[in-house]
């Protein structure tokens, strides 16, 4: 007859969870001493699973979770419009935006093949559950929903002191937190929900009540309230919010019902309770609701906002032993480097079912051995690259996957499988345009010969992008290794920024001195310094009479900037070299030697004291201070550095993986890299200048989340190509390139360079150049490129020239 007294209890967490003897939701708050006894009694008692389990599927009640709240949060939205919500339900409400993305973040964070392999627990109320879950969903219980930072470290640090935790498991802690936050608001969330439904039957009910007037009230009142309360135990039958929302209403009711009110508490005496201990009792809960669901909606925003990577290399036992690093270079490397070496300890532990601890000890004890080898003493030696990741995975019996067997197959024959694969695939091409041809059309063997030649460059254009496409799709970016440099560029990697140029008129001198300042303000560190280099144009003369006032114009720009930037400085910020012009009997004019190539080659001497510069020396420079320089930056005069990009490309060469190491015996750097090429993109203004811009430039403008990207050359070969801009280490560059260089024999320099000195391709670090805006600036660009390319193209060859001529 009264519908709306039919009470519904809600969806509940799975019974494991409610299976404990305090309950895991409702219990009282421990202090961090208890938290952690509990946490070495869990350690104790926690047995991990022989077997790989597929687990209880937390993802699909994660799933049910989310709709059960987004229908909590309509039903509480709709009933807001008519009746005031109790805090614990605005809080709800308020802050749902907060509950979804909790709900975004871990369906991202948590695919399937992750949980899958998160060590589970054999026995238990949490049997089946991952071991991690089990401790987040402790914490929060013992913490009333209550998270900070100190609590969670000190709670898996304890937990640790008996059993240490999985990489993969430490990862997985903030996920498993905002399961167990979501499990527990959903807790709440439905007995709000309830509570809710129980106080609208008793206002039904109460309702039903006043209808009946004086008269009426022996009979039908009396009718009403046996079939109400008539048997049982009343607080068995009706929840307190029932009970106390319905005296409430009896209170507020006329005084013949003032009689129903003492006969409701005449029945809940024999229960042991009164009225008024109930509705005591009530109230206690809604504001311990609404403190736990507000302390949920802390925590989740904690979550958000705590930085989980340090909070990972606090309390991750395999980070603590792999800074006992014999090099002292683990620690100070950047986060992306330090993460590469645990994936592959985690990934050795995973497939030999080795402790991931012992793991790292082991590489830790092979670089010991190495004092003689900077390389092998660096735990990264036997944790990145690949001959000795190869050595390391043998001692544990490691057996690679096909993939990684493949990519290992290419790695080792890289030249050979590359060209022999793209010269295969050119033939087919060819060989199926004459097959086709033969059968169709009848040709003469002249005419197919003929379209042959025709046809081989777009065929092995085609090959070429096929072949490329699919190491591209096998092989993943060629990660680079890094120092972090978190306290700026140390004073043994003293750095200097140049920009070779021409000097043709003072307004671009002033342009490109104010290009040094823009880098200056993007790069700041006490051990970056910046030059421009500039050469004098070409002349019937030897001196020109507007060179004086063109090289005093620079000077005098340069010595403005250093005294602007005065206070902040120990030696001088900016400096300005120039040359002078040398007669060239090829070009029959006065020119500055090799133009581009000599201007840096001629600076090298200069930073090394070396004879040989024609520069045209200045008494403001400390030539002392110059020989302490280790790197150079070069730049184009159009080339934009974003911040912070070089101490990123320092950070990379002083990685004890990429110093440069030059065999003196085949006259090249064998080891290592002396030179750094970032990735070069197309700026935002000059793609978008001109409608040909527009159309013929690729990915352009600033990217400020950068990742490493996949480079053919990079990938396969762990070398990249030279394309005149980034970082070159002085001495490394100048002894691979000693006596190599006819005179008047090269344009283009750059891949020649590269060669001989060794290039990594860096594609998480990007420089910005202007594109053309017309297509004869296009076509001039193509043709000195072109004409470089077919200048370096006896270089193939087995015998080359050297710049003796010999």
């Amino acid at each position: 007859m009264f519908d709306f007294l039919k009470f519904g209890t809600g969806d509940e967490i799975p019974q494991s969870l409610t299976a404990e003897d305090d309950s895991p939701l409702d219990g009282e708050v421990f202090s961090l001493e208890r938290l952690q006894a509990q946490a070495a009694e869990l350690a104790v008692t926690h047995r991990i699973a022989a077997k790989e389990k597929r687990g209880f599927d937390l993802l699909a009640r994660l799933e049910d979770n989310k709709n059960e709240l987004v229908k909590i949060y309509r039903a509480l939205t709709g009933a807001a419009r008519d009746e005031p919500l109790t805090p614990s339900a605005e809080w709800l409400v308020d802050n749902f935006h907060i509950v979804e993305e909790q709900l975004r973040e871990v369906r991202q964070d948590l695919p399937r093949k992750f949980y899958r392999e998160l060590p589970k627990l054999e026995s238990g109320a949490f049997e089946n559950y991952p071991r991690i879950y089990h401790l987040a969903f402790r914490i929060v219980a013992d913490t009333d929903n209550r998270l900070d930072a100190a609590t969670l470290e000190a709670f898996l640090e304890t937990y640790q002191n008996h059993s240490p935790l999985t990489i993969g498991e430490i990862w997985a802690f903030p996920i498993s937190l905002r399961l167990a936050l979501i499990e527990n608001l959903r807790h709440f969330a439905v007995k709000i929900l309830q509570s809710r439904s129980d106080r609208s039957a008793a206002d039904e009910l109460a309702d039903e009540l006043a209808k009946y007037t004086d008269k009426e009230f022996s009979g039908r009142t009396f009718e009403l309230l046996a079939e109400t309360f008539d048997g049982g135990r009343l607080t068995e039958k009706f929840s307190r919010a029932f009970l106390v929302q319905f005296a409430a209403r009896l209170h507020e009711g006329d005084d013949y019902i003032g009689y129903e009110l003492e006969k409701l508490q005449r029945r809940l005496l024999p229960e042991g309770v009164t009225l008024e201990h109930l509705a005591h009792r009530e109230h206690n809960r809604q504001a311990s609701a609404q403190i736990s669901v507000a302390n949920i909606i802390m925590s989740m925003r904690l979550l958000s906002t705590l930085d989980w990577r340090d909070f990972f290399e606090t309390v991750s036992r395999v980070d603590r032993v792999l800074r006992e690093d014999p090099a002292k270079a683990y620690g100070k490397m950047d986060f992306a480097t330090r993460d590469c070496y645990r994936h592959n300890i985690e990934r050795i532990a995973k497939r030999t079912r080795a402790d991931e601890i012992e793991v790292a000890q082991l590489a830790v004890k092979f670089s010991e051995k190495h004092t003689d080898d900077e390389r092998k003493n660096h735990v990264g030696y036997f944790l990145n690259t690949e001959r000795g990741l190869t050595e390391f995975e043998h001692s544990f019996g490691y057996s690679p996957t096909w993939r990684e067997y493949v990519v290992r197959f290419l790695r080792r024959r890289p030249t050979a499988l590359y060209l022999t694969s793209i010269f295969a695939l050119t033939f087919i091409f060819i060989a199926g345009m004459v097959y086709t041809a033969a059968q169709t059309l009848n040709f003469s063997i002249y005419t197919l010969i003929f379209a042959v030649l025709l046809v081989v460059i777009p065929a092995s254009e085609l090959a070429i992008t096929l072949i490329n496409r699919l190491v591209n799709g096998i092989i993943s970016p060629n990660f680079v290794p890094k120092m972090e440099l978190k306290d700026g560029i140390p004073e043994t990697a003293r750095t200097v920024v140049v920009v070779p140029t021409l000097l043709s008129d003072k307004n671009t001198i002033s342009q490109l001195i104010g290009s040094l300042e823009v880098y200056h303000l993007a790069n700041r560190d006490k051990e970056l310094f910046f030059a421009l280099l500039g050469d004098l144009p070409d002349a019937e003369n030897e001196i020109m009479p507007s060179d004086d006032e063109l090289i005093e114009s620079a000077r005098q720009t340069v010595a403005e900037l250093n005294r602007k930037y005065e206070a902040e400085q120990t030696a001088p910020r900016f400096m300005f070299f120039t040359r002078r012009r040398i007669w060239n009997a090829g070009e029959n004019k006065w020119i500055c030697t090799e133009r581009k190539r000599g201007n840096l080659h001629e600076f090298n001497l200069i930073l090394r004291g070396l004879p040989g510069a024609s520069y045209v020396l200045d008494e403001m420079i400390d030539f002392d201070f110059l020989k302490t320089i280790r790197y150079v930056i070069t730049l184009d005069a159009d080339t934009q550095m974003p911040r912070e990009t070089a101490r990123k490309l320092i950070g990379t060469i002083e990685h004890p993986l990429n110093r440069p190491v030059f065999d003196a015996e085949i006259g090249r750097v064998t080891k290592g890299y002396a030179i750094l090429q970032p990735r070069i993109e197309i700026s935002l203004p000059s793609g978008l200048r001109s409608p040909f811009s527009r159309i013929y430039s690729s990915s352009k403008g600033y990217d400020p989340y950068t990742s490493a990207v996949s480079d053919v050359y990079q990938d396969l070969f762990s070398e990249g190509s030279f394309v005149g801009k980034g970082l070159y280490d002085v001495d490394a560059f100048e002894a691979a390139l000693d006596r190599r260089i006819p005179e008047n024999k090269l344009l283009s320099h750059d891949l020649f360079e590269g060669l001989y000195a060794r290039v990594a391709l860096l594609t998480d670090v990007a420089l910005y150049d202007d594109y053309p805006s017309n297509y004869e600036s296009y076509a001039k660009r193509n043709h000195r490129w072109t004409r470089g390319d077919w200048q370096i193209a006896r270089w193939v060859l087995p015998f080359v020239p050297n710049a003796n001529g010999q």
